[in-house]
Protein backbone atom coordinates (compact mmCIF):
# COMPACT_ATOMS: atom_id res chain seq x y z
CA UNK A 1 0.00 0.00 0.00
CA UNK A 2 1.27 3.27 -0.99
CA UNK A 3 0.69 6.15 1.48
CA UNK A 4 1.16 9.81 0.89
CA UNK A 5 2.72 12.32 3.32
CA UNK A 6 0.45 13.95 6.19
CA UNK A 7 -2.15 11.26 5.37
CA UNK A 8 -4.12 10.02 8.92
CA UNK A 9 -4.25 5.85 9.03
CA UNK A 10 -6.90 5.53 11.64
CA UNK A 11 -7.01 2.50 14.04
CA UNK A 12 -8.32 -0.79 13.02
CA UNK A 13 -10.83 -1.64 16.32
CA UNK A 14 -10.05 -5.73 15.57
CA UNK A 15 -6.22 -4.78 16.83
CA UNK A 16 -6.01 -5.54 20.38
CA UNK A 17 -4.11 -1.80 21.07
CA UNK A 18 -6.51 0.53 23.06
CA UNK A 19 -5.66 4.42 24.25
CA UNK A 20 -8.57 5.72 25.88
CA UNK A 21 -8.55 7.31 29.26
CA UNK A 22 -10.62 9.99 31.22
CA UNK A 23 -10.42 11.50 34.88
CA UNK A 24 -12.11 13.96 37.01
CA UNK A 25 -12.08 15.72 40.34
CA UNK A 26 -14.10 13.34 41.99
CA UNK A 27 -16.00 15.88 43.70
CA UNK A 28 -13.04 18.04 45.09
CA UNK A 29 -13.09 21.65 44.01
CA UNK A 30 -10.13 23.57 42.79
CA UNK A 31 -9.77 27.28 43.87
CA UNK A 32 -8.13 29.58 41.71
CA UNK A 33 -6.77 32.95 42.67
CA UNK A 34 -4.54 35.21 40.74
CA UNK A 35 -3.46 35.53 36.72
CA UNK A 36 -1.22 33.05 35.95
CA UNK A 37 -1.60 29.40 34.84
CA UNK A 38 -2.87 26.78 36.91
CA UNK A 39 -2.66 22.93 36.41
CA UNK A 40 -6.04 21.06 36.82
CA UNK A 41 -5.55 18.65 39.22
CA UNK A 42 -7.43 15.54 38.72
CA UNK A 43 -8.29 13.04 41.61
CA UNK A 44 -9.84 10.27 39.96
CA UNK A 45 -9.43 7.82 36.35
CA UNK A 46 -13.33 7.29 35.23
CA UNK A 47 -11.34 4.73 32.92
CA UNK A 48 -7.64 4.43 31.83
CA UNK A 49 -7.46 1.50 29.15
CA UNK A 50 -3.29 1.22 28.58
CA UNK A 51 -2.63 3.28 31.86
CA UNK A 52 -1.55 6.57 30.34
CA UNK A 53 -3.35 9.01 32.42
CA UNK A 54 0.05 9.89 35.83
CA UNK A 55 -2.60 11.00 38.00
CA UNK A 56 0.29 11.57 40.12
CA UNK A 57 2.02 14.76 38.08
CA UNK A 58 -1.26 15.36 35.85
CA UNK A 59 0.36 13.81 32.87
CA UNK A 60 -0.99 12.15 29.99
CA UNK A 61 1.61 10.59 28.52
CA UNK A 62 1.46 9.57 24.71
CA UNK A 63 1.93 5.64 24.36
CA UNK A 64 2.74 5.67 20.47
CA UNK A 65 5.11 7.44 18.63
CA UNK A 66 3.58 9.77 15.94
CA UNK A 67 0.18 9.74 16.63
CA UNK A 68 -3.15 11.71 16.27
CA UNK A 69 -5.09 12.21 19.92
CA UNK A 70 -8.59 13.64 20.32
CA UNK A 71 -8.67 15.56 23.93
CA UNK A 72 -12.14 16.25 24.98
CA UNK A 73 -12.74 18.53 28.33
CA UNK A 74 -15.44 20.17 30.14
CA UNK A 75 -14.80 22.34 32.52
CA UNK A 76 -17.13 24.77 34.80
CA UNK A 77 -15.46 27.56 36.41
CA UNK A 78 -18.08 28.71 39.42
CA UNK A 79 -18.08 32.03 41.93
CA UNK A 80 -16.17 33.85 39.35
CA UNK A 81 -15.35 37.53 41.34
CA UNK A 82 -13.12 40.00 38.90
CA UNK A 83 -12.83 37.89 36.63
CA UNK A 84 -12.90 39.06 32.72
CA UNK A 85 -11.98 35.84 31.01
CA UNK A 86 -11.27 32.41 31.85
CA UNK A 87 -8.78 30.31 29.40
CA UNK A 88 -8.21 26.56 29.06
CA UNK A 89 -5.10 25.71 27.34
CA UNK A 90 -2.90 22.62 27.07
CA UNK A 91 0.86 22.44 27.81
CA UNK A 92 3.28 20.16 26.64
CA UNK A 93 5.66 19.12 29.72
CA UNK A 94 8.96 20.69 29.99
CA UNK A 95 11.36 22.99 31.52
CA UNK A 96 9.15 25.34 31.63
CA UNK A 97 6.01 23.63 30.26
CA UNK A 98 6.05 24.65 26.71
CA UNK A 99 2.29 26.71 26.22
CA UNK A 100 0.82 24.64 23.54
CA UNK A 101 -2.25 25.92 22.18
CA UNK A 102 -5.84 27.89 23.84
CA UNK A 103 -8.67 25.01 23.62
CA UNK A 104 -11.31 27.71 24.86
CA UNK A 105 -11.34 31.58 26.27
CA UNK A 106 -14.91 33.11 27.55
CA UNK A 107 -16.00 35.96 29.75
CA UNK A 108 -18.13 34.38 32.80
CA UNK A 109 -22.16 35.06 32.44
CA UNK A 110 -23.52 35.22 36.04
CA UNK A 111 -20.48 34.78 38.07
CA UNK A 112 -19.82 30.96 36.00
CA UNK A 113 -18.41 29.74 32.63
CA UNK A 114 -17.94 26.56 30.97
CA UNK A 115 -14.48 25.83 28.95
CA UNK A 116 -14.72 23.04 26.78
CA UNK A 117 -13.19 21.39 23.80
CA UNK A 118 -13.25 18.74 21.43
CA UNK A 119 -9.87 18.98 19.51
CA UNK A 120 -7.54 16.88 17.23
CA UNK A 121 -3.44 16.94 17.35
CA UNK A 122 -0.34 14.99 17.31
CA UNK A 123 1.65 13.70 19.98
CA UNK A 124 4.64 11.43 19.81
CA UNK A 125 6.47 9.04 22.01
CA UNK A 126 6.45 9.63 25.96
CA UNK A 127 5.63 13.21 25.31
CA UNK A 128 3.59 14.73 28.54
CA UNK A 129 0.49 17.03 28.43
CA UNK A 130 -1.79 18.58 31.18
CA UNK A 131 -4.38 21.22 31.12
CA UNK A 132 -4.00 24.62 32.97
CA UNK A 133 -6.88 27.02 33.07
CA UNK A 134 -5.86 31.02 33.75
CA UNK A 135 -8.43 33.94 34.98
CA UNK A 136 -7.74 37.40 33.46
CA UNK A 137 -8.81 40.24 35.68
CA UNK A 138 -11.51 42.80 35.59
CA UNK A 139 -9.88 45.17 37.94
CA UNK A 140 -8.67 43.68 41.22
CA UNK A 141 -7.38 40.15 41.83
CA UNK A 142 -9.71 37.63 40.11
CA UNK A 143 -10.93 34.30 41.71
CA UNK A 144 -13.22 31.28 40.95
CA UNK A 145 -13.88 28.09 42.05
CA UNK A 146 -13.40 24.81 39.27
CA UNK A 147 -16.31 22.72 40.17
CA UNK A 148 -15.55 19.20 41.45
CA UNK A 149 -18.64 17.28 40.58
CA UNK A 150 -18.27 14.94 37.26
CA UNK A 151 -21.41 15.90 35.87
CA UNK A 152 -19.49 19.02 35.13
CA UNK A 153 -15.55 18.79 35.03
CA UNK A 154 -13.99 15.61 33.29
CA UNK A 155 -11.12 15.79 30.80
CA UNK A 156 -9.79 12.84 28.23
CA UNK A 157 -7.58 11.62 25.56
CA UNK A 158 -8.73 9.06 22.77
CA UNK A 159 -5.81 7.67 20.24
CA UNK A 160 -7.57 7.94 16.37
CA UNK A 161 -4.14 6.86 14.44
CA UNK A 162 -0.72 6.99 13.44
CA UNK A 163 0.73 10.19 11.40
CA UNK A 164 2.84 9.37 8.30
Amino acid sequence: MTVNPGTILYRDISKPYRSTCAVDKNGSNQSLSGEGWTELTATRKLWDVNEDYDLDSNDFICPVDSSLYVLESQILVQSCVNVLFAELAVFKRGSPDDYWFLLDRKAPLGGEVNLSCSISFDMYLEERFCLKLKLTKNILNPTATIVGNDDYTAWGYNWNGYLV
